[in-house]
């Protein structure tokens, strides 16, 4: 997401020490039915084709086409553009039941127009100029997409050992480790293993905690080994059911279960040995009592919390683009605005992308640049997304206001509700 460079206010919220600025986040509004959540989907359609050969095994590419015509055209074409220091990468693919087109574009941000890596037509496949490689190398590579024609090139690269380019490389390492799409209310493998292995990241929670008064005098990661943790955990449904797992596969790793939709332990193998992880809370009581619960006790809200502090440690450190669903979900307004403010204000590296219904976030003077906010309309099943900087809002002007009233659109259409519905 690039910035209007004509608007001066929260310039912290803008990556101006780098060769190309940057936005550190943008928020995404728009109805419930509207399309917010495709954006993220589309995402992981992406991650899906590049780096899993299997991807289209095991997904219906019906369930991903458009439906809402008479006339249902099966090809899915995505395009998507990122940026690594001042290099430009686009990578584009078209795919239908029995096609599949693929294509890697590169050029530096300041020219117009972008060199070839490759494109790919089937089983064909052809290298820019500047990727050295040889006939029968691309000869073998043919038969290789002709055996595996539901693969994308970038998801079989890595097994094609023979041919190396710098350029394919920093694209599959771009779409694999720095975008992601968290779902921040389930993604809990993630939340007891990240929370379990930096110390700093528990620290820098444990100052945000402080800070909201959720009653929490301090949390921690509690590690046991498996058997002691059988023998000792009382409910005797879920350890039986532990055993059961282990049983008919002794390697399974990375059990997880859920309370609802709250995590309760995440079981791993490190250093051969099977541990059971858990996130335990010392929580304040009456006159003074301090007593110890765990995750299953926890509101939706707090673990959201814990995870938004999370994703926002790892866009302090990292060059990471990272999209969220709802990112406001259980949490309460005043404490989402707050947390929007202080990622803003904080120096970081990443850019936070996500959909919202908190219109509280629309205030261009504390949370959000006109800039950093967009909208999504849908009609006849098609959704449109655009900015609110198409507007040419004045940063003195009331976008809340302006948005419930209509003024941008991607508000819903709600007739009246009478109690005398059938």
């Amino acid at each position: 997401m690039f910035p209007n460079l004509k608007k001066a206010t929260l310039s912290s919220q803008v990556y101006s020490d780098i060769n190309i600025p940057l936005l550190k986040q943008a928020a995404i509004f728009g109805s419930n039915g509207s399309g917010k959540s495709n954006l993220l989907k589309t995402i992981n359609f992406i991650k899906g084709i590049a780096l899993d050969k299997n991807f289209l095994e095991k997904e219906k590419l019906h369930r991903y086409t458009f439906n809402l015509k008479e006339e249902t055209k099966s090809e899915i074409i995505i395009s998507i553009e990122f940026l690594i220091i001042d290099e430009v990468y686009k990578y584009s693919f078209a795919i239908s039941e029995n096609s599949f087109k693929e294509k890697l574009e590169t050029k530096k941000f300041n020219k117009t127009d972008f060199g070839l890596q490759f494109e790919r037509n089937n089983q064909e496949i052809i290298f820019g100029a500047e990727v050295n490689i040889s006939s029968e190398i691309i000869q073998i590579i043919s038969r290789t997409l002709d055996k595996n024609n539901r693969s994308s090139f970038l998801s079989i690269y890595t097994d094609v050992s023979f041919i190396e380019n710098i350029n394919i490389d920093k694209s599959v390492n771009w779409i694999k480790n720095h975008i992601k799409v968290y779902p921040i209310h389930r993604d809990s493998r993630d939340l007891i293993n990240d929370y379990s292995k930096d110390e700093r990241l528990n620290l820098f929670a444990q100052k945000i905690i402080d800070k909201v008064n959720l009653g929490i005098q301090n949390f921690f990661v509690k590690t046991t080994e498996l058997t002691e943790f059988i023998s000792t955990e009382n409910d005797i449904k879920d350890t039986n059911i532990i055993k059961n797992i282990f049983k008919k596969d002794p390697s399974a790793t990375n059990l997880i279960r859920f309370n609802g939709k709250k995590p309760m332990y995440l079981i791993q193998e490190e250093e051969e040995q099977l541990l059971v992880k858990e996130i335990l809370f010392k929580q304040k009581g009456i006159d003074g009592f301090v007593g110890e619960l765990d995750m299953g006790s926890q509101s939706d809200g707090t673990i959201t919390f814990l995870n938004l502090i999370r994703i926002i440690y790892i866009l302090i450190n990292n060059k990471d683009t990272i999209f969220i669903d709802e990112i406001e979900n259980s949490i309460h307004p005043e404490l989402i605005c707050k947390l929007i403010e202080f990622f803003g204000n904080i120096k970081s590296k990443g850019q936070l992308i996500y959909t919202t219904h908190e219109t509280e976030l629309l205030d261009q003077k504390k949370y959000l640049r006109s800039d950093e906010v967009w909208f999504v309309e849908k009609e006849n099943g098609v959704s449109d997304l655009y900015s609110l900087n198409e507007f040419k809002e004045h940063n003195t002007i009331n976008i809340k206001n302006g948005y419930i009233q209509g003024r941008y659109g991607a508000t819903p259409n709600i007739d009246k509700i009478t109690p005398n519905l059938p």
